[in-house]
């Protein structure tokens, strides 16, 4: 008998069906072990594993069915889905396009395959496939949105609107595609119609963290010039509804940034952190081990943040293998604080906050995974570990980071059941404490970890300050407007406007940050690191509390030899700044409106010569023009084929006015920035 019985075929089929999938799942391997040649069993396996997140297994399973019944289209679809999880892209697009070879009105699998274009930045292509997809399927709810999101993503914003509103009017209910209209609006410069989008979708589901986050945009612009939009605020939203207290302390905070009641905006922002039912799990079988029984760990951080192109991925490769210091190489823990992180990963209840994290941060055991880590204002960053340079470690490059994950949860379960209760910073310690007993198989006691918080989100960044008020934070700086140009180089030759605003925004903030200036920080400077890195790494050592090891001067992940980020591929931890990317984005005019607006940040690390009636008479200077286009804005609008009148137009040129005349006017009336960070005092 070369095949299994109908009734257990069917038998099969019904298990699955009606979603009793262990028994399924011990039939299906009962048929492959008595009839390996039967491809629904492998079928049937191929979606459990995948379930179930045994995706080497489900691959296998995967391709045994396509090779049983090559000319099965549903199979090739489902084992491209799977490569595309896997990271395997190109072979995932050859397994959807052999899936449209069989079947060329699989609108699925024309889906499937835009996606896979997107993620290999083949926009044009995935585009036509998401359209057909769409004409094949006109009610395809989520290719309509990927297909607007992929117009935004090419600036096509006028038909991206059109897209959003289709997917409005099949699902009315459904806030995502609100968020992306709004986000359209805004880029198109119709910012009443985005505020209006934007806050009708936090009222149909008041916890939609993206919307928060977009709607702050557009009312940065139109209320800049009332330095208190509070009353606005207050009939914004309907209140009848149960309004997000944290979103609306998070707006607040944003609006009143590098303002002066900004550190009032904190404080609130720390009281609705502080509501949080979520913040702690408690251990329901705690056994009641008194203190001196639980592992010692690490009693204190000190968390690195960027700004710009600064080196934080070279700082922190010369701390990696130091003797006193637990650190996870590169930034995928950025938004690890964010309140939502550990709601996700602790849904499961106790027993399965181990698996929940594991299956959150598959990059993290597995540096070649494309898996996307959160990041900030919502957004994803995928091959995190390949960019970073992760994935070539070593003298001959071809190591890669990873934790083995057996040794990791089993260290975990060992030290999880020690407290009655979890929270982020507590759960945080403890996964150092496993990854250093993962990476060496010992546990030596270190007192310090080292965190690469990097450029986290608002939310994240403070919710990670109010667990740790008394923890150290560095500042990584470099010249602002050489960084701020290295930083959007690339954005600049991809015509990415949305970028640049982002990083002039982001560094005009950072050195004027209420939330950590009041702490213990300091700002390295990069020169100092590359030029004097015997005096350097002697100061932040002894700021640091730590010992002066050899192993401050060489560039290491996990202790192997790290060549850099493939940015910036760079083994030479000291030398030179490279400068080939400078003044390729800000001309002469552009740099007197930065340097000018940077001028007291420069002064205090010494990137220029004190001469404070030559900046008060370049304040005075650029303000007029500063309503004007930069030049890197006209060439940009040049290659975009724009007119300039209509560049004015668009919603981020006239945020970046916003945030351009409120560092004006804060210089304006104080001649500085109240919250500036002081650097590390160099002997």
């Amino acid at each position: 008998m070369l095949n299994p019985s109908n009734e257990i075929l069917i038998s099969l089929t019904n298990l699955f069906n009606k979603g009793q999938y262990l028994e399924a799942e011990k039939l299906a391997i009962n048929i492959t072990n008595n009839f390996p040649n039967n491809q629904l069993s492998w079928k049937v396996l191929g979606l459990l594993w995948r379930s179930n997140n045994k995706l080497v297994e489900s691959l296998y399973a995967f391709k045994k069915t396509a090779a049983l019944h090559p000319q099965e289209a549903d199979t090739y679809n489902n084992l491209g889905a799977l490569q595309k999880d896997l990271g395997m892209l190109q072979d995932a697009e050859v397994s959807f396009r052999k899936a449209i070879e069989i079947n060329t009105q699989y609108s699925y699998a024309y889906y499937n395959l835009g996606n896979v274009l997107n993620l290999q930045g083949k926009k044009t292509e995935a585009e036509a496939n998401y359209l057909i997809s769409i004409k094949l399927n006109p009610n395809y709810f989520e290719a309509i949105i990927n297909l607007g999101v992929t117009l935004v993503e090419t600036k096509k914003f006028e038909r991206s609107v059109a897209f959003f509103k289709r997917a409005i009017s099949l699902n009315p209910n459904y806030c995502l595609p609100y968020n992306y209209l709004g986000n359209s609006y805004i880029q198109l410069g119709s910012i009443n119609k985005a505020l209006d989008v934007l806050t009708y979708a936090i009222e149909k589901n008041s916890d939609y963290d993206e919307a928060w986050n977009n709607i702050y945009y557009p009312l940065h612009i139109i209320y800049s010039s009332t330095l208190n939009c509070n009353k606005k605020l207050s009939t914004l939203f309907n209140r009848k509804l149960k309004i997000n207290e944290l979103g609306l302390s998070l707006l607040k905070y944003k609006l009143h940034l590098g303002r002066e009641k900004a550190v009032v905006y904190l404080d609130k922002v720390e009281n609705a952190l502080s509501l949080n039912k979520n913040d702690k799990i408690k251990n329901p079988y705690f056994s009641g081990l008194i203190e001196n029984e639980k592992e010692r760990l690490p009693e204190r951080i000190i968390s690195l943040i960027h700004f710009g192109r600064s080196g934080t991925g070279l700082l922190h490769s010369l701390i990696d293998n130091h003797s006193q210091i637990s650190t996870i190489p590169s930034f995928y823990f950025s938004e690890f604080f964010d309140p939502s992180t550990w709601k996700n990963i602790i849904k499961d209840g106790w027993s399965n906050i181990i698996d929940r994290f594991i299956s959150y941060y598959p990059v993290f055991f597995d540096a070649r995974k494309s898996h996307p880590v959160d990041s900030i204002n919502k957004s994803k960053i995928a091959n995190l570990g390949i960019t970073e340079g992760m994935t070539e470690l070593g003298e001959n490059r071809k190591k890669f980071l990873s934790v083995d994950k057996k040794i990791f949860k089993e260290e975990l379960d060992y030290l999880i059941p020690q407290h009655q209760y979890l929270d982020q910073y507590i759960f945080f310690k403890l996964l150092h404490v496993a990854y250093e007993k993962a990476k060496s198989k010992v546990y030596n006691y270190k007192k310090t970890i080292f965190y690469h918080i990097h450029n986290p989100d608002v939310c994240a960044k403070l919710n990670f300050i109010r667990k740790a008020p008394y923890d150290k934070w560095i500042v990584m700086v470099r010249d602002p407007v050489d960084s701020c140009e290295s930083w959007s180089h690339e954005y600049f030759m991809n015509n990415d406007y949305y970028e640049i605003v982002m990083n002039i925004r982001t560094m005009l903030y950072e050195i004027d940050n209420v939330a950590i200036s009041d702490r213990d920080t300091i700002g390295l400077r990069l020169e100092d690191l590359k030029k004097k890195p015997e005096k350097t790494i002697k100061a932040l050592s002894k700021w640091m509390e730590i010992k002066e090891d050899n192993t401050l001067y060489e560039m290491t992940a996990q202790g192997e030899k790290w060549w850099g980020d493939r940015s910036s591929p760079n083994s030479k931890a000291f030398g030179s700044l490279p400068r080939k990317k400078i003044g390729k984005v800000f001309s002469e005019a552009d740099r007197l409106i930065l340097n000018t607006l940077f001028y007291p940040f420069n002064k205090r690390f010494g990137y220029t010569l004190k001469n404070d009636k030559k900046f008060k008479d370049n304040l005075d200077k650029i303000y007029p023009i500063m309503n004007r286009l930069f030049d890197f804005e006209k060439e940009i609008a040049k290659r975009l084929n724009i007119d300039f009148r209509s560049f004015m137009k668009l919603g981020h040129y006239r945020y970046l006015r916003t945030i351009l005349k409120d560092r004006w006017h804060i210089l304006k009336k104080y001649n500085t920035y109240p919250n500036m960070i002081k650097p590390l005092i160099i002997k």
